[in-house]
């Protein structure tokens, strides 16, 4: 299988066993949220009922009756409910049914409306701005889910890159060793060099023999690594299409913003920072609520009732709205005494709150100092490559120089190898800065939150494999 980077993290994002399991945990998210806008809605029921009785002794009657109830029911953003009901009920005997029966007709609008305790536009939508908020969080938990999985898919592709390269630089100076071995046995032949000398250079045949074996074993961890995160078998094959130019190093630079434009771009977009900033709101909300808990109760109630009988449904119903209603109107009033737990729940939400205000301030002071640290690093990533590289060119004008020394008599045959040891190095270390250096961009994608962007992805609706 041919992979890239980018084909790496769209597999991880299908295969993933995690992500899948907190992507349907997102459907129960919306469903609760969906719960949640529709408690302003009205909500009815419809209530059918039939009964026959006959009371004890011989000459008692049977009667049969039969109920239609449908009510409408909704709460209202102030804290209250309002209601409608309507009765029909009919009763007739089964000895003399047209005698007997009777119909009549009730109905009712009832208005209960907090003025205290539970009143308010506030406390009224208190449920549902917390209902929002706890979603918008829960969609930040999976936005931490998925730049997790995706940071963890580059570092193990970047690992698996970085150990083939590795490998490739281990098999280069293990051919560079043959050859300088067969160079010096030449040199032994025409008598230009001591025979002694050749056992230096064997031991560094040897040495990169054993290297290649651990850049050989490096490499399948690595691919196995990669394999169980992207949920595939290990028996497959992969075939990296990326690849470490280590001659073309100015194409991997990245221009990093300012400091303060880097922080700016954290405090909107990092997860971990807006959701303890919706923990903060919804503490705010839970200790006006709390506070709004510890007021008396003071309640506004009203209803209006008409009713009417007839000989039939239609009769008692059109009796019913023609007649004039009924009225109650009143207020309650509830004076809570000798409730010790009352101050206690107060005094909780306030601490909770505050405490939910230190970790958003302590977490804020941290954002700061990760963004910077992540600049930090990156410039300092990228002057270190400069280093690597002139380091590399140096190193190979050294095993070029030693070279023709030695072809002349005027060096030995461990110099040589040291300065080749020394260019196997300098290669290493290049790759090294050049995977440190890609890797501090991954960093400061993630202090700055990011990631998505810069990969061109956006979390899926809930419920949705990407």
């Amino acid at each position: 299988m041919e992979l890239g980077l980018a084909d790496a993290i769209a597999l991880a994002l299908r295969r993933n066993t995690q992500l899948q399991s907190a992507y349907l945990d997102r459907v129960v998210d919306q469903l609760n949220l969906a719960v949640a806008e529709a408690q302003f809605r009205p909500r009815g029921t419809i209530v059918l009922g039939a009964q026959q009785n006959r009371a004890p002794g011989d000459d008692a009657e049977t009667q049969r009756s039969s109920t239609l109830s449908p009510s409408l029911d909704t709460a209202l953003p102030t804290g209250g409910r309002i209601g409608f009901s309507w009765n029909l009920d009919q009763d007739h005997g089964l000895d003399e049914p047209a005698i007997q029966t009777s119909r009549s007709s009730q109905l009712s609008l009832d208005l209960n409306q907090p003025l205290l305790r539970g009143g308010g536009l506030a406390v009224g939508r208190a449920p549902l701005e917390i209902a929002r908020l706890q979603e918008t969080a829960s969609a930040l938990g999976l936005e931490e889910t998925v730049v997790g999985t995706i940071d963890s898919v580059i570092a193990a592709y970047r690992a698996l890159l970085q150990g083939q390269q590795r490998l490739e630089i281990a098999k280069g100076s293990l051919e560079r060793t043959v050859e300088q071995l067969e160079r010096n046995r030449a040199l032994v032949e025409r008598g230009r060099m001591a025979s002694n000398e050749l056992v230096q250079t064997e031991s560094r045949l040897a040495n990169q023999r054993f290297s290649v074996s651990q850049a050989e074993d490096a490499v399948d961890q690595s691919r196995l690594e990669l394999l169980r995160l992207l949920n595939l078998g290990r028996d497959t094959r992969l075939r990296l299409r990326d690849t470490v130019e280590l001659e073309a190093l100015e194409s991997l630079r990245v221009r990093s913003p300012s400091l303060e434009a880097a922080t700016s771009i954290a405090r909107d977009n990092r997860p971990d920072y807006l959701r303890l900033r919706i923990a903060r709101e919804i503490e705010s909300i839970g200790q006006m609520l709390a506070e709004n808990e510890h007021l008396w109760r003071l309640d506004l109630n009203a209803s209006l009732d008409a009713g009417a009988t007839g000989r039939s449904a239609r009769q008692a119903t059109g009796s019913t709205l023609d007649e004039r209603p009924g009225y109650a109107l009143g207020l309650e009033l509830e004076i809570p005494t000798l409730d010790p737990e009352r101050p206690v729940r107060l005094l909780e939400s306030r601490i909770r709150l505050r405490q939910s205000e230190i970790q958003f301030s302590e977490r804020e002071v941290e954002l700061e100092l990760e963004v910077e640290r992540s600049l930090n690093d990156l410039n300092s990533r990228w002057q270190q490559l400069g280093l690597a590289q002139r380091s590399l060119e140096l190193a190979r004008e050294s095993l070029e120089i030693e070279r023709e020394r030695l072809a002349v008599g005027r060096t030995t045959s461990f110099q040589v190898n040291a300065t080749e040891q020394n260019l196997q190095q300098a290669e290493q270390s290049l790759l090294d800065a050049v995977i440190a250096y890609l890797n501090a961009q991954t960093a400061l994608d993630r202090a700055l939150g990011t990631t998505l962007d810069s990969w061109g992805l956006s979390l899926p609706e809930a419920g949705v494999m990407p």
